[in-house]
């Protein structure tokens, strides 16, 4: 199995639903996987609930392919902590001996600032010892960040979502959990082959038709009719308590 880019569990808000047609060419194809006659107000609320479906599909799917992607390393905040402790470095060297003297009086002698202007040991004193207060302030904060880290991580172990984050492919398989349940009410009980018959069952036709008439970056599981049945198979297996996290 490919390693997934592992991007943000969170989401600030995808924008209004996009409002998806089921093109007339397409719906040719669907009609005769009815396999029987529906009245017309059951077809036009069935086209209807598959728009929709589809519809919240793209939104979603556009949200997981733009969501970040999860920075494990923390680069920024290594980063932000490690120019601290080498500002701390450099200053206490700057206080260290005749060069330091000379160094700190060259900066001081240009240095004016109301906050260390009257400090008595020196303008730079001054502002070292304020910095090492913010360090101890920092310090402190960022215990704070890594107990709610890890409590935030001990959470995500226990959603559906947890580790990869949002994924296009996630995203995916809610579709066809909705797909399914308008395609249960409107013609009859989703189910898909697994007696190796190569004919797909009419369902994953339907998914198959539909999510061709889409835009290439909304396709997955295209290896063939097999890799097809398998994802949809497995998707509709899923508990859907995410299904309408959006």
């Amino acid at each position: 199995m490919p390693q997934l880019t592992r991007r943000l569990p969170n989401l600030s808000g995808g924008g209004a639903t996009p409002q998806h047609t089921i093109d007339p060419e397409t719906w040719d194809r669907i009609i005769p996987l009815f396999g029987r006659p529906l009245p017309a107000d059951q077809i036009a609320q069935l086209k209807s609930d598959l728009e929709g479906a589809t519809g919240r599909y793209l939104l979603r799917a556009d949200v997981a392919t733009s969501a970040p992607i999860r920075d494990r390393q923390s680069k920024q905040i290594r980063k932000y902590r490690q120019a601290l402790l080498t500002f701390l470095r450099l200053s206490e060297k700057l206080q260290v001996g005749d060069e330091g003297d000379f160094d700190t009086g060259l900066i001081e002698h240009h240095l004016s600032h109301p906050k260390l202007d009257g400090g008595r040991q020196g303008k730079l004193t001054e502002f070292y010892d304020r910095t090492r207060e913010y360090e101890e302030i920092t310090r402190e904060y960022e215990g704070m960040v890594r107990a709610v880290a890890a409590a935030s991580k001990a959470a995500l172990k226990t959603a559906a979502f947890s580790g990869a984050g949002l994924q296009p492919t996630k995203m995916w398989d809610i579709w066809v959990r909705e797909t399914a349940r308008a395609w249960g009410k409107y013609v009859r009980p989703v189910s898909v082959r697994h007696d190796g018959d190569p004919k797909v069952s009419d369902f994953v036709t339907l998914i198959d038709i539909l999510q061709s008439s889409l835009a290439g970056r909304y396709h997955h599981h295209t290896n063939g009719p097999t890799a097809l049945s398998s994802a949809v198979a497995r998707a509709l297996d899923e508990s859907p308590v995410h299904d309408d996290f959006t």
